[in-house]
């Protein structure tokens, strides 16, 4: 949601005019601003709490030079989220690895996988990147690891439930999890 559909969301919600909203969140702003720069922490009530916590001092390198660079410490605003929040976020959240089935399913295909990488860690896929459905992980690791790809897949789906392989498919995720590389 952009500003602009918060401020007409707000008004909606409220009876208020686009501009007193508007005015209202420039203001809030403002004062958390204020009120961190000052050393206070800020609540709002089912929100949350905005706090100033310091970042230290450290050390990067330089991207175009390669030379090391010393940075100051400096003072960040930190948000935290109400119990409220969380709630409203777990309740979107998927929850399968809560699941005893799925943590055995889990579990037995990072052994699969980890089992792949110790005997034919030189026939690991190149080119998976790490959003790439499972299906096209299992395409990717069936080329490369043929037969022993075959044998890790039929060894997961007789040992593994069919609702828990229809919900998620933890083999082509942990080998997505191992192989795959960012865009």
């Amino acid at each position: 949601m952009k500003h602009a559909e918060l401020v007409t969301h707000l008004a909606t919600a409220t009876g208020q005019s686009q501009s007193a909203v508007r005015d209202v969140l420039r203001e809030l702003a403002a004062t958390v601003g204020e009120q961190l720069a000052s050393g206070e922490t800020v609540q709002v009530s089912r929100l949350g709490s905005f706090t100033p916590r310091w970042s230290g001092e450290g050390v990067l390198r330089d991207v175009q030079t390669g030379r090391k660079r010393a940075y100051d410490g400096r003072w960040v605003p930190r948000f935290r989220a109400s119990s409220t929040m969380k709630a409203a976020m777990a309740s979107s959240t998927p929850s399968l690895l809560k699941d005893p089935e799925h943590q055995n399913a889990w579990r037995l295909a990072e052994a699969l996988i980890g089992d792949l990488a110790v005997y034919h860690g030189g026939r690991a896929p190149r080119g998976l990147y790490d959003d790439a459905p499972a299906h096209h992980v299992d395409g990717v690791c069936a080329d490369a690891f043929g037969p022993a790809w075959q044998q890790a897949r039929t060894t997961f789906e007789e040992t593994t439930p069919a609702h828990v392989r229809e919900a998620r498919d933890h083999l082509a995720l942990s080998a997505r999890a191992r192989w795959g590389t960012r865009r």
